[in-house]
Formats: structure tokens, sequence, C-alpha cells
């Protein structure tokens, strides 16, 4: 009987072990789960960063080669000008030798037509 009694204890407390070691084993599985799932999250934030790194450098090159061919486009924006300086001093200088002449021209006229008077 009391055999009987010991062998119930037993069974009970291996019943107890036998479950509390399935909990254990359901803990253990759902642990491994969340640190896989968080291992996989930690991959998809670095790439997502190697990602960001990468789209930031191109922007970089991108505004290097904007900031470039803008200096490049003023340089030339600055040669057109000095171009067109130049070629509009010619032009007034030209203008002032013509007016020069213009009026040599018109003084010799006067001065013919007042001879042509007196013959």
């Amino acid at each position: 009987d009391i055999l009987k009694k010991d062998i119930c204890n037993l069974q009970e407390k291996i019943t107890v072990a036998i479950d509390r070691a399935n909990d254990s084993e359901a803990q253990l599985a759902q642990a491994r789960t969340d640190l896989e799932s968080r291992d996989k999250e930690k991959v998809d934030y670095i790439n997502t960063i190697k990602k960001l790194e990468i789209n930031i450098q191109c922007n970089q090159d991108e505004l290097r080669s904007l900031k470039t061919k803008s200096s490049n486009e003023l340089d030339t924006q600055r040669k057109i000008v000095c171009k067109i300086q130049e070629d509009a001093t010619v032009a007034t200088e030209r203008a002032n030798d013509l007016e020069a002449q213009l009026a040599q021209v018109r003084a010799d006229l006067e001065s013919r037509e007042k001879e042509s008077l007196h013959y």
C-alpha cells in the first residue's frame, strides 16, 4: 500500500516534471523563434542602412557633379559676357570713328559748297 502511494507520488512528480519540460521546450522554441525574428529584423535594418548609405553617396556624387557643371556653365557665361563687352567696346570705338569721319565728310562738303559758290 505504501509502495503504491510512493509510486503514485512518483508518477505525479514525473507527470509534473514532463509538463514542466514540455513548457520549457515550448518556451525555448518560442525564444528561438523570437531570436531568429530579431536576427532577421537586424539584417533587414542593416540592409536598409546600407541602401541608405549608397543613396546618400549617389546623391553626394550627383551634387558634386551638378556643382562642377554649374561652375563650368558660370565660367562659360562669364566668358561670353566678357566677349560681348569686348565686342561692344570695339563697336563703340568703330561708331565713334565713323561719326568722326562723317563729321569730316560734312565739313569737306560744306567747304566745297562754299568754294563752288565763290566761282
